[in-house]
């Protein structure tokens, strides 16, 4: 069957030759429907033996992102799987699927796996992150991969302070914004064009993909009050 993904960012996925891979940028570039894909497509359906694992900082919006995401494409697709609800796995053949929190990074200490995705990654702890690099430990013919996937929030965020921004040779990513997302309804890019009217901040975020200051903003449109002539000290 053809499957209609967004070609810049499935690209990458299928040719990055790094550990680690950073997807991120504005909203509705499609990051998070494109890592979906490319680890159903590739990783669950194209190879043998492989333990992928998908982590959210908590488990409720796991459970209505990430997770439904995966089961939505499963059933465009029209492919057999086995799920169990329970421990909301998603089984084909010698291959898994394990959807889990870190709300305790406990529940993933005895994990080994080949691949793991970290969805709105700017939500989990630069601890967290370490500890799931630990358990990208698996055997594998293959390189073990992480992907994550974000929204570049905050300038000062750990992500872009200790992780892009030390230059680790086993890094590689992938910037993109609602440009790249041929698929994107048009009413939508509208809502994220008019950001440029309702927050300068959240324009820059969510439209340009640029990193941002959600805390601390320091204001740029303000009025410059003119000092008081030397006289009126004497007053005061």
């Amino acid at each position: 069957m053809k499957i209609e993904t967004n070609d810049k960012i499935y690209t990458f996925l299928e040719n990055t030759e790094k550990r680690i891979n950073v997807l991120y940028g504005g909203a509705g570039s499609g990051k998070s429907y494109t890592i979906a894909q490319f680890l159903i497509v590739e990783k669950l359906y194209g190879e043998e033996d492989k333990r992928i694992l998908v982590v959210r900082k908590t488990l409720p919006a796991l459970r209505i992102t990430a997770y439904q995401l995966v089961l939505d494409l499963l059933g465009q697709y029209g492919w057999p799987y086995r799920l169990n609800k329970t421990e909301m796995t998603i089984s084909n053949g010698t291959n898994r699927m394990l959807f889990k929190s870190l709300d305790d990074p406990e529940k993933i200490k005895s994990y080994e796996g080949n691949y793991v995705w970290i969805e709105e990654a700017t939500e989990i702890s630069h601890k967290d992150f370490m500890q799931l690099n630990l358990r990208l430990r698996r055997h594998s013919e293959r390189l073990n991969q992480m992907f994550l996937s974000f929204n570049p929030i905050d300038q000062f965020h750990w992500l872009n302070k200790e992780l892009l921004g030390k230059g680790r040779g086993d890094l590689a990513d992938n910037w993109t914004t609602y440009r790249d997302n041929p698929f994107l309804d048009p009413t939508y890019v509208e809502e994220l064009e008019h950001l440029k009217n309702e927050d300068e901040n959240y324009y820059r975020i969510y439209t340009l993909g640029k990193w941002g200051v959600l805390k601390n903003i320091i204001y740029t449109n303000y009025d410059v009050i003119p000092e008081f002539p030397k006289e009126f000290d004497e007053v005061i």
